[in-house]
């Protein structure tokens, strides 16, 4: 039985030892709640059987139990599967456990244990982290990047499941929204239907959205949130590109600076104009020269140059002083070039930033194939890579190669090498030391020289470092994966070729894992056998390429340093103890060996006890502190740190005084083995059984770790003797007493004889164990340990023995080739990482990987493409795309122009594999732990002495197979040696150079020896041609069709598909031209007035290569003339290739409104219009033509009326209902500008229902106005909805009206949720009348579009906090309606007033009567006293919202009544108490004069308090209310202003809705002169508008209505009148001014408009300024821009609009003060005779007050009528008011920043420029009327005899030198900068001589103009005299 428990327990102790050879690995680190990946694999062949493998994951609160998956322990695959990851982040364990059930492998005695439920567990701690980014690939994309205001957002979204391997998320979307830049929510959708995963939306933008960057957010089901943006911004569509190419890179050698500028345009053709190129060279750093301060910028240089396409700029770079040490080298280049194009004039620019200048002649990287790691029986492989600073290849250039080891400073190699034409030098290293961890490499430049003692602006040599590091085997088996240069295709299988070294005859399995995308996508494995016959030489295809072994010089002298000395680091002591002895130490480790190798000088240190130290050594200088240590330097003490022990390996220790980490042991503790001591002090080893305590010997237990563990009594079986004596000292033994005294002996099986009582083993049985006892023999089985080796042999004749091969190590001295094959994928894709393992016999792992690029490909492969590369403009062209079956496709095309404003809005396959890419691992474990890993798991002993002790950098400890496996991103679990690299510590070096330098340089290392015609009219220019999603059928191909615009340009776009099966494919981006070899384009203003003469520019473009014969012509047309058409409307010209021509038409415009003008071009036969250029014949009866609209106005200002009756039959047979129409014109009025219109409509609603945008012909520039085209869309819903007439016929265009003013009236918010006028800005508050106004309209509105709910409750919110005790709402922020602050009553209701209307607003948004803000707005109004008509309509209506049985209400309604008025029989208002109506007398068209707007809002207010809340007799008391209304309205269907067309049109919706009733059926006659109509209006027309134009005014119209129902009759007249003087309550001046930043040019202009309020009120209301400007003038917005940012705007002005040729400035008021502004205009198209044009001031409430006044520019460039050149003098007498007549500055004043006059004297003053443009007419001038053109230098510093000096008169025909000190003379009033700068040089151009030799004098005055002088200035001079 004891003999039983000792086995057993030996047998539980191996159990470990006798699992089959496993490998299992799991990722380094998990995402919480993602998928990861479990592999196993059992690669031995020792056990035969299977394995239950089950993994946990345990944290400290949790445990996850994974299902058990069972292996054949046989099998020789992979086997992976898919585990999900805790959803908890933190510190988890991986928990895997085996179970075995088999047999050995090798033949064993019967009696070995069995190895059937053996069992193994590995723990590894884990950290499960949450992703920085979501693995789901989300792309939101938009049709363009950028949007102007107004234009549609197309956007299409689409999801990538990526644990469903990247299929399309075919779910709804559970919320798309549109956020402005102010993060306002202004559009959503709920729950987006998709198609095949794809949902695709558009959204309209407001015409004045909020300009920036707006955002696109998107959430799915599972809340993920998704993002993108897209701009808003007011842009042009370039028609051509202008690009440069600035030099590839500036080296500070460069003697030249080269650019390219080339103009394109958008088809790729060449652009013909000229060209400003302006080079700079700019600095953002501050420097300091050698000598003295630097200066802060260097001059720039300019070229003025033709170009055709392309053209190539240079400049000498001296010119930039671009290496002069005055200047910052530390900058970039700058490049603009502007480009005018010929005949048009049109000017676009481009920008280059860079090269900066670089002072490394290249840039050197060296690579290597192997990660930076050799492995010895490999040849090391690297290259250097030579590229030049733009990163191109430098061929051709000579690199020095040089490598060494700290470790052995005798080893250095050293080759020159020569780069390839792609840059590359290879190099080769063989036979690398055996005891070298590391070794580095260095790479220098040799064709340019270090130059020593220069500090800036010199040319370095390029230099590069690499660090390579040992890879360790202790059986030299390595394995390297050849690179593959291209990147691995798709759809192919990729060749990797394996070398290995290898024993002779080896059988390996390789397996082989690919990862990619943090995802094992791939295993295999595959067996290979070796035979000596296959061994591979590694030999290197060019012996050259080996590095040379370079000599050391045995000399210590160190010469001058051939490259740029490297400062030292600061050092550093860690572990400088690690070698301690085990027990006992005195003394910390001084130094490495190798560090102290080669020492040649004999000075030593001394510490301050005297001691001591050679030169080289460690040591401390002073003895007190023992681990301040440093390094002893030619007898100085050097690079001192302090030392850092570690721990002592027993727990109780003693510090030895005098020492830095001595310490000594206690004697009773033992070393920490793992052994344990007895209580009689014995040491029991590691796994034995004892007996702690030797009086209780049957108390066993187990030392395990230096511990009694499993302790347990044993119980003894009974003796089987009667009598027996125990045995002292033991726990079952005993002594038999027999009652006979002789002893009786045994015999063994050999005849043996055996005594008494000894135990023995019988020699034919090895296994059995026996006793002689009184002649009897008692034998006990013993049972066999498992083996704990993996490869052993049993022994004959034993029991247990066998002998283990582990040990044996058999080096691998050959190398083997073989080659794996991988199927490449999509899943591969972008990179992909292949490692690649094999195990040996003594079970050692061999591997290696390597990341490999991959082809950017889709299982789903899409392709789009055009056929053909160009076709004709508005031609159908035909699309291909290909793509799998039933795959839904998304196909984009834009117009190119769209890229060149903004790219990178489309989705191309790399931006999607961007999104793809892993994250990195920021846990990944350093170096140093993974070294303290392994040397606690090896003994120290066993480290090879061949390696150092001790290393300076933790990366120069050696690598092993571990490294792969951490590489790849594995934790592994196995009974395999995977960690066999030996234990080696670091140190951080005391000093970082210990080399011996040699005589030898680099030179002495040893060397080796289509065109058809066409009648299409070009029209459709849009931006976006094509964004469509399309199916694609089970062919696989979709062919399309479709027409492309007739924009000459090139298109681009794309494809991205999605499939259920397979995923997602994108397309490369595409393109199509549409173009024709000859085309024709025109230029025209945005408008002109009727019978001006407006200029058309016609310009023919040929890019055929011969000449065409060109009839060009201007279609004849009724709405035009054309001058001299008889000759001039059919032109002939000669237009040759790559040319193009530029005819210009006048035509004089005869109609009113919009007309089309139409220009044709033809090419016909050779006439001789070409001369002797060759014409092409093919090309004749080729043709192009074009239409555009121009918009043409009349003359003057225009006014309009109208007349409006509802008229309402009762249907009574015989009755006819007739009224009167006079429709008359003042007789100052335009001739033939007077046009009507007559409108019929049956509904009460009126025009309203048909023109929701344009209700009033006012602007909507501020929040209020935004809302008044808002709120009647609402209204207009309302009377729909609640008469039940069809609503499918405005539902689209209300809704998407509201939409956009959703959108545009969040400009006006404020981040509180309050809103004003003009927005929130700084200083400012929010209005609580419009907050009110805004609250009400979105709260009525959020039945029919989504509105942010939490935003209107957060404005909701803000006007409550406003409310006080009272419950009355006090004005907050400004109130622009006058009669809304009380300014119609008789006291100051105002508070009143304004609670009446925030309480309507809070019920119409849908507050419940309950609410306390309602309540309490109720207890407000009970308080106030009515005093005014108009708080009073608010009252009344406000109390009927709240309640039409409230008892005040009927106090109030009761005063309501008594207070209507009544026109006519039939007509009730109300009208202001102060202001009674005015009877209209004298002129007869104001008969129909409308009522101001407060009445129409009161009278408004009082049908809403008739109508509201079903009252009886509420239709009898409203139609005379409505009758009136009727009366006011306009023929848009508005009223006056803003508030009373909102209070109207709801007033009329409300009795609309009580009224409507079936059987319409009315007849209208009217008839007049020439004009007689009859109109049927029934149920089923009666929502529509019929129109008549009324042939003839002045004339009087009869309408005539019968029939039953109601009609709207309106008749519109408008007709122009001169501009009005005067007497309106406005004074208005305009003057037009020349332009002062260019203040000689005649095409630009400023304009400056005075304005003050001079009526009987104190102040106007919000008022606007309208300036209409001229023909061919448009605005300069930047400086519109500037008046509005402008700090010193304190003229109220809030914004401006510029709504096509008219610009509206809005302010806030206008009073007695002058506010003047001025903004600036060019001319865009030259008009002979351009009519005046007008500046209209009104108040926007009482239109009635305004004022017009007419302005005219006057003048044409490049006519007489040019601005004239004036003298001084006149120009002064001429300007000495106000306005400043359009004239030329003269060069005397160019100078001057003001226009009036300075001050005394200042009018004789000379003229500094800094430059001047010499290519102008006024350059020439000066020069030839110039009497003497003077080189001048300033004198270099202050103080002397002499101001300047005078070096040459350069007017003369040969350079007169002067050379002359002389003092300038200059009125004390003048200032010029440059006479002030020392030692600068100028060129004065003196008209009179103002030179006097004998006083030496030059005087400066207005004849004198000084110019700042460049070399390329002083050319331009010489050349222009030459010609004078």
């Amino acid at each position: 039985m004891v003999h039983a428990y000792w086995l057993c327990v030996l047998y539980c102790l191996s159990v470990v030892h006798s699992f089959p050879d496993f490998l299992v690995t799991l990722p380094d680190w998990i995402y919480k709640g993602e998928e990861f990946d479990f592999c196993v694999s059992f690669p031995g062949n020792t056990y035969d059987g299977v394995v239950d493998v089950t993994m946990t994951m345990n944290s400290k609160d949790s445990k996850i139990e994974y299902p058990t998956e069972t292996f054949l322990s046989v099998s020789d695959a992979i086997r992976c599967q898919k585990l999900r990851a805790p959803k908890q982040n933190g510190r988890w364990a991986y928990n895997v456990t085996l179970y075995g059930h088999g047999t050995y492998g090798q033949v064993v005695p019967p009696w070995f244990p069995t190895m059937n439920n053996h069992t193994a567990t590995y723990i590894q701690k884990v950290r499960v982290r949450s992703r920085r980014q979501d693995r789901d690939v989300t792309l939101i994309q938009t049709d363009k990047p950028i949007y102007k205001p107004g234009q549609t957002v197309k956007l299409r979204i689409l999801r990538l499941k990526a644990e469903e391997n990247l299929l399309p998320d075919t779910d709804k979307i559970k919320w798309v929204y549109v956020e402005n830049p102010s993060n306002i929510r202004v559009m959503q959708w709920k729950d987006v239907s998709t198609t095949k995963g794809i949902a695709s939306l558009e959204m309209l933008l407001s015409d004045d959205p909020p300009l920036g960057t707006w955002m696109i957010k998107a959430i799915y089901k599972d809340n993920k949130e998704y993002k993108n943006t897209f701009s808003v911004a007011e842009y042009v569509l370039p028609k051509y590109e202008v690009t440069i190419t600035p030099p590839a890179y500036l080296l500070t050698t460069s003697p030249t600076i080269e650019a390219k500028v080339c103009a394109k345009y958008t088809y790729g053709k060449p652009v013909r104009g000229q060209l400003v190129v302006t080079i700079c060279y700019k600095s953002n750093y501050f420097f300091f020269g050698y000598r003295r301060r630097a200066r802060s910028e260097r001059p720039c240089s300019e070229r003025l140059l033709e170009i055709n396409g392309c053209t190539m700029v240079s400049l000498n770079s001296s010119e930039l002083y671009l290496n002069s040490k005055q200047y910052n080298i530390w900058g970039k280049l700058k490049i603009n070039a502007t480009v005018t194009e010929a005949g048009t004039g049109v000017v676009l620019s481009g920008e280059s930033s860079g090269p900066s200048v670089t002072t490394e002649s290249c840039k050197l990287e060296i690579t290597d194939e192997t990660d930076g790691f050799f492995k010895p029986v490999f040849p090391y492989h690297g290259k250097v890579t030579a590229t030049n600073p733009d990163g191109s290849p430098a061929s051709g250039k000579r690199i020095f190669i040089r490598a060494q080891s700290y470790q052995m400073n005798r080893w250095r190699l050293a080759q020159n090498v020569t780069t390839d034409a792609h840059g590359i030098a290879e190099f080769s290293i063989k036979d690398l030391p055996k005891n070298i961890t590391t070794f580095s490499i260095e790479a220098t430049d040799k064709d340019v020289p270090y130059e020593d003692g220069k500090l800036f602006h010199t040319l370095a040599p390029g230099t590069s470092y690499k660090s390579v590091t040992r890879w360790y085997s202790p059986s030299d088996s390595y394995m390297q994966i050849e690179n593959v240069m291209q990147p691995l295709a798709c759809g192919k299988d990729a060749h990797l070729d394996i070398l290995y070294s290898t024993p002779e005859d080896t059988k390996y399995n390789f397996y082989v894992m690919v990862k990619s995308r943090e995802r094992i996508v791939y295993t295999t494995n595959k067996q290979h056998r070796f035979s000596k016959e296959n061994n591979i030489q590694m030999t290197s295809s060019d012996p050259g390429q080996y590095l040379k072994v370079q000599k050391i010089p045995t000399t210590t002298s160190r010469p001058p340093r051939t490259r740029k000395p490297r400062p030292p680091l600061q050092p550093k002591f860690i572990n400088v103890t690690s070698q301690l002895s085990k027990h006992n130490t005195t003394e910390p480790i001084t130094a490495n060996p190798i560090l102290a190798r080669n020492r040649r000088s004999t000075k030593s240190c001394k510490d301050n006890g005297g001691k001591l130290f050679d030169d080289g050594s460690n040591f401390a200088p002073n003895v007190s502190n023992p681990c301040w240590m440093c390094s002893c330097n030619d007898g100085t003490p050097k690079f001192c740190a302090m030392a850092m022990c570690d721990e002592p390996p027993c727990r109780n220790y003693q510090l030895i005084e005098g020492t830095c980490c001595g310490f000594t042991c206690p004697d009773y503790e033992y070393e920490d083995t793992g052994n344990c001591l007895d209580q009689s002090g014995k040491t029991i080893k590691n796994g034995d059984l004892f007996s702690p305590n030797v009086s209780d010997p049957c108390h066993m237990c187990m030392c395990e770790n230096g511990e009694p563990t499993n302790c347990n009594y044993i119980y003894c079986d009974a003796p089987p003797c009667d009598k027996y004596d125990l045995v002292e000292g033991t726990c079952c033994g005993f002594i038999c007493r027999d009652e006979e005294s002789s002893e009786k002996s045994c015999l063994d099986s050999t005849g043996n004889i055996v005594p008494d009582g000894s135990m023995y083993k019988d020699p034919l049985k090895p296994c059995e164990e026996c006793m002689c006892s009184s002649g009897d023999v008692f034998c006990t089985q013993m049972l066999c340990e498992v083996p704990k080796c993996r490869n052993f042999k049993y022994v004959e004749g034993t029991c247990c023995d066998i002998k283990c091969f582990d040990d044996t190590t058999e080096k691998s001295g050959f190398i083997g080739r073989v080659q794996i094959s991988i199927p490449i994928t999509a899943k591969f894709a972008p990179e992909t990482q292949v490692m690649i393992y094999y195990i040996r016999k003594d079970g050692e792992i061999v591997s290696s990987s390597k990341t490999f690029q991959v082809e950017k490909c889709f299982d789903n492969k899409v392709n789009m493409e055009f056929v053909g590369s160009s076709i004709r403009p508005g031609s159908n062209a035909t699309l291909r795309i290909v793509g799998d079956p039933q795959s839904a496709c998304s196909v984009g095309v834009v117009d190119k122009s769209i890229d060149l404003l903004k790219a990178d809005h489309r989705i191309t396959p790399e931006k999607f594999y961007s999104l793809v890419t892993s994250e990195t691992d920021p846990d990944r474990h350093y170096l140093y732990a993974d070294n303290k890993r392994n040397c606690k798991e090896e003994d120290r002993n066993s480290t090879e002495e061949i390696y150092p002790s001790l290393l300076r950098n933790p990366s120069d400890i050696p690598v092993d197979s571990y490294q792969t496996f951490k590489t790849f991103g594995l934790r592994v679990f196995t009974n395999l040696k995977l960690e066999t690299r030996p234990c080696i510590d670091y140190i951080y070096p005391l000093y970082m150079y210990n080399r011996v330098y040699s005589e030898i340089n680099g030179n002495e290392v040893p060397s080796t020896a289509d065109l058809t015609a066409s009648d299409d009219v070009r029209s459709f220019f849009p931006e976006t041609w094509l964004w469509e999603i399309e199916i694609i059928g089970d062919s696989g191909q979709n062919t399309l069709m479709r027409q492309i615009p007739d924009t000459i340009t090139e298109w681009k776009g794309s494809a991205v598909c999605l499939n259920t099966d397979s995923g997602i494919g994108i397309s490369p981006v595409t393109s199509i031209t549409a173009f024709q070899p000859f085309f024709l384009s025109f230029t025209l203003p945005y408008s002109a007035v009727r019978n001006e003469v407006v200029p058309v520019l016609v310009k023919v473009f040929n890019y055929l290569t011969e000449c065409l014969v060109m009839r060009v012509s201007i279609v004849n047309s009724k709405e035009f003339t054309i001058h001299r058409a008889a000759i001039m409307r059919t032109r002939t010209v000669c237009v040759c290739g790559g040319e193009s021509e530029t005819l210009r038409y006048l035509v004089t415009p005869l109609n009113i409104g919009k007309i089309n003008i139409q220009a044709q071009a033809e090419s016909i036969a050779d006439d001789g219009t070409c001369g002797n250029s060759i014409v092409s014949r093919e090309a004749t009866g080729v043709s192009d033509a074009v239409r555009r609209e121009l918009l043409i106005e009349a003359e003057g200002v225009e006014n309009e009326y109208t007349y409006s009756s509802y008229i309402c039959p009762t249907g009574e047979p015989g009755l006819k209902l007739t009224e009167k129409i006079k429709l008359q014109i003042p007789s100052n009025s335009i001739q033939d500008s007077e046009r009507g219109t007559v409108n019929v409509i049956g509904d009460v609603m009126g025009p309203a229902l048909t023109n929701l945008k344009d209700l009033l012909k006012m602007p909507y520039g501020c929040g209020e106005q935004n809302m008044a085209s808002f709120a009647p869309n609402i209204f207009v819903l309302q009377y729909f909805y609640n008469t039940n007439q069809e609503v499918s016929r405005v539902l689209e265009d209300t809704f998407r009206y509201m939409r956009v003013g959703y959108q545009r009236q969040l400009k006006y918010r404020h981040p509180d949720g309050s809103y004003s006028a003009f927005g929130g800005g700084e200083g400012t508050s929010g209005s609580t009348w419009l907050t009110a106004f805004v609250v009400k309209c979105l709260g009525q509105s959020q039945k029919y579009i989504d509105i942010d709910r939490v935003d209107l409750n957060t404005s909701i919110s803000w006007f409550r906090r406003k409310q006080n005790e009272l419950g009355c709402f006090p004005k907050v922020g400004y109130t622009h309606s006058y009669y809304l602050k009380g300014g119609w009553g008789k006291g100051n209701d105002e508070e009143g007033t304004l609670t009446a209307f925030v309480m309507i607003a809070m019920l119409e948004a849908g507050l419940p009567k309950s609410d306390p803000a309602v309540l309490s707005a109720l207890r407000c109004l009970d308080l106030q006293e009515v005093k005014d008509t108009y708080m009073l309509s608010l009252m009344a209506y406000a109390y009927t919202l709240y309640s039409t049985k409230y008892t005040r209400r009927l106090e109030i309604m009761a005063l309501l009544r008594s207070k209507l008025k009544r026109k006519g029989a039939d007509m009730v208002y109300w009208s202001r108490d102060t202001e009674p109506e005015k009877e209209k007398t004298g002129n007869p068209w104001d008969i129909y004069y409308r009522a101001p707007s407060a009445e129409v809002e009161m009278t408004s207010y009082a049908l809403l308090a008739y109508t509201v809340g079903n009252q009886p007799e509420a239709v009898v008391n409203a139609k005379p209310i409505v009758m009136w209304l009727s009366k006011q309205r306009n023929p848009q269907g508005g009223f006056s202003s803003t508030q009373d067309t909102i209070v109207a049109l709801q007033a009329l919706s409300v009795y609309g809705s009580l009224i409507h009733q079936g059987g319409t059926d009315i007849t209208v006659e009217i008839s007049g002169k020439q004009m007689l109509k009859a109109y049927g209006i029934s149920d089923e027309n009666k929502l529509v508008l019929q129109s008549e134009p009324i042939p003839l005014i002045p004339n009087e119209l009869t309408v005539m209505v019968k029939g039953a129902g109601c009609a709207l009759i309106q008749a519109n007249v408008k007709y122009n009148t001169p501009a009005k003087k005067g007497g309106s309550g406005f004074f208005v001046k305009v003057s037009t001014l020349r332009s002062k930043d260019t203040v000689s040019h005649c095409a630009k202009r400023s304009i400056n408009i005075c304005v003050r309020y001079t009526g009987a009120s104190v102040q106007t209301k919000m008022a606007i300024v309208d300036v209409k400007m001229q023909t061919g003038w448009v605005p300069v917005r930047d400086s519109l821009n500037m008046i509005l940012s402008s700090k010193l705007n304190s003229i109220g002005l809030q914004k401006f609009e510029i709504d096509g040729n008219v610009v509206h400035f809005y302010f806030d008021h206008f009073d007695a003060f002058t506010r003047c502004f001025q903004f600036n205009v060019e001319q865009e198209i030259e008009l002979k005779d351009p009519k005046p044009a007008y500046v209209k001031v009104y108040d926007y409430y009482e239109t009635g007050s305004s004022e017009t006044v007419e302005y005219d520019m006057k003048t044409i460039c490049g006519t007489k009528e040019e601005l004239p050149f004036l003298t001084v003098e006149e120009y002064d007498t001429i300007n000495t008011g106000d306005e400043i007549t359009q004239a030329r500055v003269p060069l005397e004043r160019i100078n001057s920043s003001r226009v009036v006059p300075g001050p005394p004297g200042g009018q004789n003053c000379p003229a500094c420029e800094n430059s001047m443009d010499t290519k102008h007419t006024d350059f020439l001038e000066l020069v030839c009327n110039s009497n003497k053109i003077f080189k001048v230098k300033t004198a270099r510093k202050d103080g002397t005899k002499y101001s300047m000096k005078l070096y040459a008169d350069m007017r003369l025909r040969k350079k007169k030198h002067i050379g002359a000190f002389v003092n300038h003379k200059i009125h004390k009033s003048c200032s010029c900068r440059m006479l002030k700068t020392r030692d600068q040089k100028f060129l004065v151009f003196d008209m009179k001589n103002g030179y006097n030799d004998s006083s030496k004098e030059l005087t400066l005055n207005k004849n004198s103009v000084i110019v700042s002088w460049t070399k390329d200035f002083e050319r331009q001079v010489f050349r222009k005299r030459k010609i004078c």
